[in-house]
Formats: structure tokens, C-alpha cells, sequence
């Protein structure tokens, strides 16, 4: 059976899989594959949260920024490691249609947009302290069509924790001034964090609602 951009026709996996020998493409079956995109894809998200902590932590004291710091390498460390050293399996991958690429895309060429927007407009009305947690909110927005075109509950639990840690930290920046921004942010990246550390752990079974 020929096989589409997105999907084999007999199966309902996704093409790429049909290129794999049967022992790996079971292993991906199984979501235990070093192969499995849903892997390299979540190095993105533990980058992220790595650089939400790490590049906003000028406000901490340094016992409390030392802290902090370890807790988001170890975070990322455990995650890589659940990930490639001894992978969990993350549970079968949903087959996704070729427009879920183009979804992805737009998806992140709109986070962008939105960066570079909230950038003028804080700046422009002398709240520049919130610009870090309005990222956050940028990121999180951008990963909830994710959900729907790679049928991932998991992208939703990202926008969940982001948009509501980021939505609490704009307004407390913009009220209150630094460092309440810088200080959100470094609390969306521990979440974020610990959220791709539970996927990697829990895989698919933590997005089962």
C-alpha cells in the first residue's frame, strides 16, 4: 500500500515510520525508540525552560540563584535522561496529517509575532519589567494548537501552567516593577521543567484525560 505524505494507508502510522527496519518501527510502536521525533522535540522544550531560569535569575540573591539554578539542571538532567539514557516508553505515536507541519510553522511564527508585539507595547508604555513573563505567555499561547495537530494533551498542560503563570506575573510587573517579571519567569521554566521531566516519565499516559 502506497503510503501518503502524512500516513500509511493499511496502518494509520505516520510515513516515516514505514522507512524504519521492523524492529525499531516496533519499538516506536511501543514509544521506546531513541528515533521517536516526540524525543528530539522535547530538547526544544527543556532548552526553553532552561533559558527562562538561566537568563532571569539577576534579581536573586546568590544562595537562592545558585538554588534555583541547580534545580532547573537537574530538572533537565533527569528529563535527558528519561528521555535517551534509560528511555521510558512514551506510549504509541498518534499518526498526524501533513498539515500539522504548516500548523507548527505558523504556530511558532506567530509566537514570534507575539514576542516582538509585547516588546513594543511594554516598552512603549514604560513597563519593560514585564517583558520576560510576557514571553511566557507568547510560549505558552503558541503550543496549544500544537495540541490539536499532534494530538498531544501534554501541549496543552505547557499553555496551561505558562499562560497562568504568565498572565499573574505580567499584571504583578506591571503593578509592582521589577523584579516581579524576571521572578515569573524564572517560576514558568521550573514549570515547564518539571511538566517535560513528567512527560518523559509518564509519556502519553499523563495526557490520557
Amino acid at each position: 500500500m502506497a503510503a501518503n505524505p502524512s500516513e500509511t494507508a493499511s496502518t494509520g502510522e505516520p510515513a516515516w515510520m514505514a522507512r524504519l527496519p521492523e524492529a525499531a518501527r516496533e519499538r516506536v510502536r511501543l514509544g521506546s525508540s531513541r528515533l521517536d521525533p516526540r524525543r528530539i522535540g522535547a530538547l526544544v522544550g527543556i532548552a526553553g525552560g532552561l533559558v527562562f531560569v538561566l537568563s532571569n535569575l539577576a534579581w536573586a540573591p546568590a544562595p537562592l540563584g545558585i538554588a534555583l539554578r541547580v534545580l532547573a539542571v537537574a530538572l533537565a538532567a533527569a528529563t535527558l535522561a528519561a528521555l535517551f539514557a534509560r528511555p521510558r516508553a512514551l506510549g504509541a505515536p498518534a499518526p498526524v496529517g501533513v498539515g500539522a507541519w504548516w500548523v507548527y510553522l505558523a504556530s511558532v511564527a506567530g509566537m514570534l509575532g507575539l514576542i516582538a508585539l509585547a516588546r513594543l507595547a511594554l516598552t512603549a508604555s514604560g513597563h519593560e519589567a514585564a517583558i520576560p513573563i510576557a514571553i511566557a505567555v507568547a510560549v505558552g499561547l503558541h503550543f496549544l494548537p500544537f495540541a490539536r495537530a499532534f494530538r498531544e494533551r501534554h501541549f496543552v498542560d505547557l499553555a496551561i501552567a505558562l499562560v497562568t503563570i504568565g498572565a499573574v506575573g505580567v499584571v504583578a510587573a506591571i503593578v509592582v516593577g521589577e523584579p516581579a517579571g524576571e521572578a515569573a519567569a524564572v517560576v514558568a521554566g521550573i514549570a515547564m521543567l518539571a511538566l517535560m521531566l513528567a512527560y518523559a516519565v509518564r509519556g502519553r499516559a499523563l495526557t490520557a484525560r
